[in-house]
């Protein structure tokens, strides 16, 4: 079930919180329970990636270290993302365990918080999103929820390592990606604005067991099963398919049977 605490009643509290002793409401213990379970048995079976990396901000002035594991990696259409720290939609979210995965290394100066007192539609209690002052990156978000053992981050704030030409004569390098950090699936697909066709599966909610999936036009056209088609190996050997690609192959063999007439 991940790295939670098995006893996670309180946490300390943030001085720099607004009310940082309040006791604000939270999920169920029990589904809580659920949420880690099904997340390892739908898209993790075979365990969950170690993460050891470096990054920044924008500016660079905040840098910060993430020692954990990945929980889950996916396209989130949820109203909290929406609203209150993502800047696209569906935004490309990381799940990371544990709570106390990032430490800030450099720069804690530039380090400033908002708060969210009240969070509603998914989660219960409150939130704290970490940013740099200087660029105005958010970094990650924190939650109050004692059993909500992750941390909120983004993929595209770590130090990867740079390809193309790196000689630093020109601009032909190009930033570099993780890829256990590429989003295998959709979250709160019932809830988004624009269509998605990308061949990724699409949970209406969450992966709960027996919970709807949808197609591209969310319709109904199932429900979560354990582990999900196509997971049984493990997350890093999920099918990262895009439907726009394979009707362009189609149409382009096609053509080619056509032209051979």
């Amino acid at each position: 079930m991940g790295m939670q605490p098995d006893n996670a009643s309180c946490r300390p509290c943030n001085p720099l919180q607004a009310n940082p002793c309040a006791s604000p409401a939270v999920l169920p213990p029990a589904l809580w329970a659920k949420v880690w379970d099904g997340v390892t048995k739908a898209f993790f079976p075979t365990g969950h990636p170690e993460l050891h990396l470096d990054g920044a901000c924008k500016c660079g002035k905040l840098q910060f270290r993430v020692d954990g594991k990945l929980a889950a990696a996916f396209k989130c259409h949820c109203h909290m993302c929406r609203k209150y720290w993502g800047q696209e939609t569906p935004s490309h979210v990381l799940w990371i365990w544990p709570e106390t995965a990032v430490t800030f290394t450099a720069g804690r100066e530039h380090l400033s918080l908002h708060n969210v007192e009240k969070l509603a539609n998914n989660l219960r209690g409150a939130a704290t999103v970490n940013f740099c002052n200087n660029c105005g990156t958010n970094i990650n978000v924190e939650f109050s929820d004692p059993n909500g053992t992750f941390t909120l981050m983004w993929p595209y704030n770590f130090n990867y390592q740079q390809w193309g030409d790196v000689s630093g004569k020109g601009d032909k390098a190009r930033h570099g990606f993780s890829e256990v950090f590429r989003p295998r699936f959709h979250a709160h697909y019932e809830n988004r604005s624009v269509d998605s066709e990308d061949g990724l599966p699409k949970l209406a909610d969450i992966w709960l067991e027996g919970m709807p999936m949808m197609n591209n036009a969310g319709e109904s056209i199932g429900q979560v099963t354990y582990p999900m088609p196509g997971f049984e190996n493990g997350w890093m050997a999920a099918p990262i398919g895009n439907d726009k690609a394979k009707a362009l192959t189609a149409l382009s063999s096609a053509l080619s049977a056509i032209a051979k007439l």
